[in-house]
């Protein structure tokens, strides 16, 4: 996401973090509906957009997933069975995910927020 994309998608309430897609660790922060700043994890971590909804959204890069996150053919969807559950397909192979107990998966942003936080849920 670029930060005008970032910007458009910051929900009015809250604090949420949205993936910089040019790096596996970079990612933006929105509070209240307003752009505030550009992150970098901690070294050796990977934004994890399945923590999100979380204070600090890093991770080890085995569980963030950010080579798919950056490929350009990657395609991210949502489960017909679960709304915790998402698919990341690469190369047309796809990969289940499933958001923390407590999180749905937002279609619209590609990663899991609070219930309250989705649009139309």
């Amino acid at each position: 996401m670029s930060a005008a994309e970032v910007v458009s998608a910051c929900p009015p309430h809250g604090l949420h973090h949205f993936p910089d897609l040019s790096s596996c660790d970079g990612y933006y922060t929105c509070l209240g509906g307003s752009l505030l700043l550009w992150h970098r994890c901690p070294a050796g971590l990977h934004f994890n957009r399945r923590l999100a909804a979380k204070l600090l959204p890093c991770d080890r890069p085995e569980h963030a997933d950010c080579e798919a996150l950056l490929d350009p053919k990657k395609s991210v969807h949502r489960s017909p069975d679960s709304c915790r559950e998402f698919f990341v397909c690469v190369g047309g192979v796809p990969k289940r995910h499933r958001c923390h107990l407590g999180q749905v998966f937002n279609e619209k942003l590609s990663i899991c927020s609070l219930p309250e936080k989705v649009p139309g849920w």
